[in-house]
């Protein structure tokens, strides 16, 4: 660690004051340069700013505001967007505003394109009719989740965009409304005889085979001793489950037809299943999948 003293001097006629300054550091500033390099280059690596004030032995407030700095010096370029933007939000820090962040990818180049502290709707307009009109006419597709708030930045922002709902989101909302049902299923069969609370705890035992798809289910046979007391593989475990309810097992087949057409990418008959509605399968499920082909 090194300890650098500076003089103070007086001036004798407006008598301000002044210190004495060093290449070694900074004006006003209370670390030296090689120290604040140092910190920049550990920022870049994934640690926290605790740890990079403990490793360097300066506060962290001092971290931070080597950060801040960096920050200030960022300027952004509002003559460009990528043809290609996919935002979504997430979880960042307490003290974020609207309780989620935002994030934006450059679709093209499948790097980070910006981080944004806020997520609501009028943050998101304030930031993007900063960039010209040219910049955001350039967005061509915009990839997002089923969020309805962002239909709206699309319309008023991003004018020539078209809006592409990504295969993670339309899988999961398909695996959520399977999910749904058998926990339905589950909760009814958990306050019935002993019998059937056996059968609500299979049930929660092996939920993720109603997730994953009928081909990729393992065919390996092996003894299962505390639920079944027979030999079975994924295939058996789940037909046996699929047994307990009419409507479990209508609704499965259902999801399953629409997910294997979607990962065939048979969007004629995926668009087709979505506005049938098989009197077994349950309601709910119905209802999403109505939801679903508003999209």
């Amino acid at each position: 660690m090194l300890l650098v003293k500076t003089q103070r001097f007086q001036c004798p006629d407006c008598h301000t004051t002044f210190n004495a300054t060093s290449y070694l550091f900074e004006k006003q500033r209370t670390i030296s340069r090689d120290l604040r390099r140092e910190v920049i280059l550990q920022l870049t690596r994934i640690q926290t700013i605790k740890d990079i004030a403990h490793d360097l032995f300066i506060s962290e407030a001092s971290v931070q505001r080597v950060l801040l700095d960096l920050a200030d010096q960022y300027k952004l370029n509002l003559n460009y967007l990528p043809e290609t933007l996919c935002i979504d939000e997430f979880k960042s820090m307490r003290s974020a505003k609207g309780k989620m962040s935002f994030i934006a990818v450059d679709g093209d180049q499948s790097c980070l394109f910006e981080l944004l502290e806020d997520r609501r709707l009028c943050s998101l307009f304030k930031h993007y009719q900063q960039f010209t009109r040219q910049a955001r006419c350039r967005v061509k597709y915009l990839v997002m989740d089923m969020n309805a708030a962002y239909d709206q930045l699309v319309k008023t922002v991003f004018p020539c965009a078209q809006i592409i709902y990504d295969r993670f989101h339309i899988a999961k909302y398909l695996n959520d409304a399977m999910n749904h049902v058998r926990i339905h299923v589950f909760n009814r069969l958990r306050k019935g005889d002993s019998a059937e609370q056996k059968q609500a705890r299979r049930l929660k035992r092996y939920w993720r085979l109603f997730l994953q798809d009928r081909e990729n289910l393992s065919t390996k046979v092996y003894y299962e001793g505390r639920y079944f007391n027979r030999v079975v593989n994924s295939i058996m475990i789940l037909d046996l489950m699929l047994a307990y309810d009419q409507e479990l097992r209508a609704t499965y087949n259902f999801i399953q037809s629409l997910k294997r057409a979607y990962n065939q990418r048979d969007f004629t008959t995926f668009f087709q299943l979505l506005k049938l509605r098989p009197d077994s399968v349950s309601h709910y499920t119905i209802h999403r999948c109505q939801v679903l082909a508003r999209y």
